[in-house]
């Protein structure tokens, strides 16, 4: 399984809404997403959707795990970064 930032931004301009979303390949489908740390003023979507508006400037850093349907699960995370 690996994962990656797929079309989640690298920048973003304060309080302008955007999405974009993580993708996963190998393992079985369906995944399940997680972040920690995401940027303030954003959410979090288990379909890999990172949207909102952030609401303060900053470069940050986050990690977007990635999780299969197997038995047992697999995972794996990448850090994105965006600069706002």
């Amino acid at each position: 399984l690996s994962t990656s930032c797929g079309t989640i931004p690298t920048t973003a301009l304060v309080g302008f809404q955007f999405n974009g979303r993580a993708s996963a390949s190998g393992g079985i489908s369906p995944y399940t997403f997680s972040a920690a740390n995401i940027p303030p003023g954003t959410v979090f979507a288990a379909n890999g959707t990172l949207s909102g508006a952030v609401n303060a400037p900053g470069d940050y850093s986050f990690v977007v795990t990635a999780r299969d349907a197997s038995s047992p699960v697999q995972s794996a995370s990448t850090t994105c970064r965006m600069s706002v």
